[in-house]
């Protein structure tokens, strides 16, 4: 990802990494489209994505990241070998389009892996599962949720998608949740959503849900196919920590980290296609994404007694 702005913008540089571009013909169509461009023609088309791009690169971190030609570890891997993955994206760290975009493309590579699991022998003994808090913000994957939660029960994968609010999902991607998340898990809760669930659970009222105390909650759970039926539950609070995670930190790092390269950085002021006035098209750096953000993604590659895709909401802390 690092050579992407010099490749749309260094045309010397972009010729000599696409001479060896065969048997690919919607990306040779693409260029050829492209290369036809005058450069005022490329200059618009780029101007968009090339802001996203450079609000990814300017950060340390994320360049390293998306920098890897070669890595250790694949997120397509983490349920054949076993392993857990934690992806932080603090907006008060990366920025919250940063933290949007980083999110939706480690989904987008979570349904890829998903799909793989269809050419693996016995992949149903072991289940893969998938946490993400804040899920309206990250589910934009290429395909119809509905479809893709189906697809990911056949292939032994559970999704675990959690936010603040029901109506933080959009009308068509809420149905999609109420219809193949069927295990629901409801802690205390405000009255529109209380509400929608009450619809859901005949013996129990809207003010149930509101009145729900810590650490409890009403759950209807899918086991073997079949609802078990609203309850009330109780949650163990958080266990005291007894790892120290820099240890853990500092662990993955000497495992997973690279080696350090010197990456191609992104092209900045005075750099790209000029126009047929001869300027510099503007690439503004301002992000239009000002909503609030605190997830922590995790994708878990433990077994679980259910792969079913697993709804909740929660109230936000005051």
């Amino acid at each position: 990802m690092l050579d992407l702005p010099r490749i749309l913008t260094d045309q010397t540089f972009r010729r000599h990494r696409l001479a060896t571009l065969e048997g690919d013909a919607g990306l040779s169509s693409f260029w050829e489209w492209y290369e036809a461009l005058s450069p005022r023609g490329q200059a618009q088309a780029i101007a968009a994505p090339l802001n996203k791009i450079r609000s990814l690169l300017l950060r340390p971190a994320l360049a390293r990241m998306f920098g890897q030609s070669t890595g250790a570890f694949r997120l397509r891997d983490i349920w054949r070998e076993n392993k857990i993955v934690l992806v932080p994206l603090n907006e008060g760290l990366i920025g919250p389009g940063t933290a949007a975009l980083l999110g939706s493309l480690v989904i987008a590579d979570l349904w890829q892996a998903t799909q793989e699991r269809a050419t693996e022998f016995n992949a149903h003994r072991r289940p893969g599962m998938v946490y993400v808090d804040e899920a309206p913000r990250f589910l934009h994957l290429p395909v119809s949720l509905a479809d893709a939660l189906a697809v990911s029960r056949s292939l032994s994968v559970g999704w675990f998608l959690a936010a603040q609010f029901r109506s933080q999902f959009p009308a068509e991607l809420r149905a999609a949740v109420d219809m193949n998340a069927r295990s629901k898990i409801v802690f205390a809760t405000e009255y529109a959503d209380a509400r929608d669930f009450a619809q859901m659970a005949p013996d129990l009222a809207a003010e149930d849900f509101i009145a729900l105390p810590k650490f409890h909650a009403y759950a209807n759970l899918v086991a073997n196919g079949h609802p078990s039926g609203w309850s009330l539950v109780t949650t163990l609070p958080p266990e005291p920590r007894r790892i120290d995670p820099a240890a853990v930190a500092a662990r993955s790092e000497s495992i997973y980290t690279p080696a350090t390269a010197t990456p191609t950085p992104p092209p900045g002021d005075g750099e790209g296609p000029t126009d047929a006035d001869g300027q510099h098209p503007e690439h503004p750096a301002t992000d239009s994404d000002s909503a609030a953000l605190t997830p922590a993604q995790v994708a878990k590659g433990t077994p679980a007694q259910t792969t079913a895709p697993v709804v909740g909401t929660k109230r936000r802390s005051r």
